[in-house]
């Protein structure tokens, strides 16, 4: 899967990381980059914290530490061109992939369709056959008039289905498929012809869809079902992403929402790339008890063929469900490499407090300084719209340059809810020798919760922040949560914030005691929801 060079820019790449995998390769080679001119180079600009990167054979090796699974999401910044100038700075997601117990591994090679599938196709058009092998000796011919394969999601024991409305509480497929050349292209506006569906019989919670396009080349989206309360029933869709030539490995996880929440969602791969995901569905009642694989239009469609084969089929594994995700739609980065701070909304608080410059490097070659001299308060703030009730971030933080008086605090970042109420906040003192960090939250009823302080030893540290709000009366399963290099310090479980969304953060030196000097020294600030 290529990506275009504006593309990596602008967004996050996301790469699965399964467990059972001891290590994740980061193909970096399937990122289209311009070519590689003389003197150019790729070199990795932030480390990430919850695992390590290691160099093999060229590539780059991601291993996971246990906190990674906790937290569902590390990244790795890269930077690109010649040395200290780069023309491009991406960053990589590693997500935690859905790494379930496998139902069904195909048995094309046998050659067979059954025992193991129910086969639905009236014209009896399906086929195993040697030219739509794309790995092995035998792939399956899938016709584009109205065929497919059925097999139930949900086996063996009953004890096996665990979702709230029977079925499992997620699962997801993997398969190899070739589109045709030369097939009737759709519409612009197709919504295309479903090629998987999980859910019951007659109503598809999930589904991969296909399109053909004038140009020649094929379009896949991911749909879900959606059930809002007090709202009818709607089907989202993921962008369409074109694929690639030939063969292609799609991938798709999806899981449902615990009861009472909206934290159901998908995520589509293509040759472990991801493109697009879906979150906050409500459809936490739906039976998760079959997978389908075929090809059947939608409305009037024209039908679409294509080959398929290395068939995976799998459910959620024990003790994953939506809180094991991290949809990861990038919120915003801070643009501190450009010399500026362009993706922030707006500078506050004293004019001269902030300033974007080599000395407050802590990631690459430039971060800012934010003077404290004379108790002067300066902080950037950005617009969360639309707000969120899932919210992650993580920036470098170094205080040694600071000077505090004893007992007082500064803060250094704020979450408010829409009606200006400070929801999460990170505080900082100094005390036992070096620095010291609280984690506040302030739930739906006004009560302000605070953790213990934290003492951080040395000077520069990797800084995260989780919070996602309660589910829902009557739970209170709200949570925020600190990391720091690493290592969870912090955190706050069993919160009553089901009415809060985050709708803006502000980040710096909020409050300030009077007779504080020196400088914080803040960098490589990234979110996400």
């Amino acid at each position: 899967m290529l990506l275009a060079a504006e593309q990596v820019t602008g967004q996050p790449i996301g790469l699965p990381v399964i467990e059972g995998r001891p290590t994740t390769v980061l193909d970096l080679g399937q990122l289209a980059l311009g070519g590689w001119p003389t003197g150019y180079q790729l070199q990795v600009l932030t480390m990430p914290v919850h695992g390590t990167l290691s160099t093999a054979g060229g590539r780059f090796v991601y291993q996971p530490a246990e906190a990674f699974w906790s937290l569902g999401s590390d990244s790795v910044t890269f930077g690109w061109g010649p040395p200290g100038q780069w023309e491009t700075v991406f960053d990589v997601l590693l997500l935690a992939g859905m790494h379930g117990s496998e139902v069904l591994y195909d048995d094309f090679e046998a050659p067979t369709l059954s025992p193991l599938w129910w086969v639905d196709d009236p014209a009896g058009a399906l086929r195993l056959s040697p030219t739509a092998a794309l790995a092995g000796q035998h792939g399956l011919v899938v016709p584009a008039a109205g065929a497919g394969l059925w097999f139930p999601a949900c086996t063996g024991a009953p004890a096996g289905c665990s979702g709230e409305g029977g079925g499992e509480t997620g699962g997801g497929t993997v398969v190899t498929l070739r589109p045709p050349l030369g097939h009737t292209p759709h519409d612009d506006g197709s919504e295309g012809v479903v090629v998987y569906a999980a859910g019951s019989p007659g109503e598809a919670l999930f589904e991969l869809r296909l399109r053909s396009r004038l140009d020649g080349s094929t379009e896949m989206a991911a749909t879900a079902l959606d059930h809002p309360a007090s709202q009818a029933e709607l089907r989202r869709f993921t962008p369409w992403a074109v694929l690639p030539p030939g063969a292609v490995r799609v991938r798709l996880d999806s899981w449902l929402a615990p009861f009472g929440s909206s934290d159901g969602g998908l995520r589509l791969w293509l040759d472990d790339l991801s493109v697009a995901s879906l979150g906050g569905l409500d459809n936490s009642q739906a039976p998760f008890v079959t997978q389908e694989l075929g090809s059947w239009p939608t409305g009037a469609e024209v039908g679409l063929g294509f080959d398929l084969d290395e068939v995976h089929l799998y459910r959620a594994g024990e003790g994953q469900d939506a809180a094991s995700f991290v949809v990861a739609q990038e919120l915003f980065a801070d643009s501190f490499e450009a010399g500026g701070v362009e993706s922030w909304s707006v500078a506050s608080g004293s004019s001269d407090a902030l300033q974007v410059s080599s000395a407050g490097a802590l990631s690459g070659a430039l971060g800012l300084v934010s003077s404290l001299r004379g108790g002067a308060a300066g902080w950037l703030e950005r617009s969360l719209a639309p707000a969120t009730p899932v919210f992650n971030a993580r920036f470098r933080l170094d205080a040694h340059p600071a000077r505090l008086p004893p007992g007082g605090a500064l803060e250094v970042f704020a979450a408010s809810s829409a009606d200006g109420v400070a929801r999460l906040e990170l505080w900082l003192r100094q005390g036992g020798g070096g620095m010291q960090l609280q984690l506040v939250v302030r739930e739906d009823g006004g009560s302000r919760l605070e953790s213990a302080w934290q003492s951080v030893p040395g000077a520069a540290h990797v800084v995260e922040l989780q919070w996602r709000a309660a589910s829902g009366e009557p739970v209170a399963n709200g949570l925020a949560r600190l990391w720091v290099d690493g290592s969870r310090v912090a955190e706050l479980r069993g919160l009553d914030t089901d009415q809060q969304q985050l709708a803006e953060i502000a980040f710096g030196s909020l409050a300030v005691p009077a007779a504080a000097a020196g400088a914080l020294l803040l960098d490589a600030f990234q979110s996400w929801r």
